[in-house]
């Protein structure tokens, strides 16, 4: 609750669950802007280069200074209602199990009996 927002310059191509925990915490999030990220978190962070400083101050500058209060309340809301649809970890669970099971089929009607 302490948080005013998280700031994730990563460039380590690889999953973390801290942006995800950005969006459940309604925190607003600034983040690298690269594929890893933006496939996950779509339009519910603020993006820069985290090659740039300077663009990371001015992304976290625009949440602050210019997006109003009613925006980004809005903005928030939206990023949790986001982060709240995505599959849980039963669900991913449940589809592997799916993918298994269709490729264990399909490989016994392909076997020679």
């Amino acid at each position: 609750e302490q948080l005013d927002g998280v700031v994730f310059p990563s460039l380590l191509e690889s999953f973390s669950v801290t942006p995800l925990e950005a969006l459940a915490s309604c925190k607003p999030l600034f983040a690298s802007d690269r594929l890893f990220v933006t496939d996950v978190c779509g339009i519910h962070a603020q993006y820069f280069d985290p090659l740039l400083p300077e663009t990371g101050v001015n992304a976290i500058l625009r949440w602050f200074e210019e997006t109003d209060a009613v925006e980004q309340e809005f903005r928030l809301a939206s990023a949790y209602d986001y982060y709240l649809s995505l599959p849980r970890s039963i669900d991913r669970t449940n589809s592997y199990i799916e993918l298994i099971s269709k490729i264990i089929s399909e490989n016994e009607s392909d076997s020679p009996r």
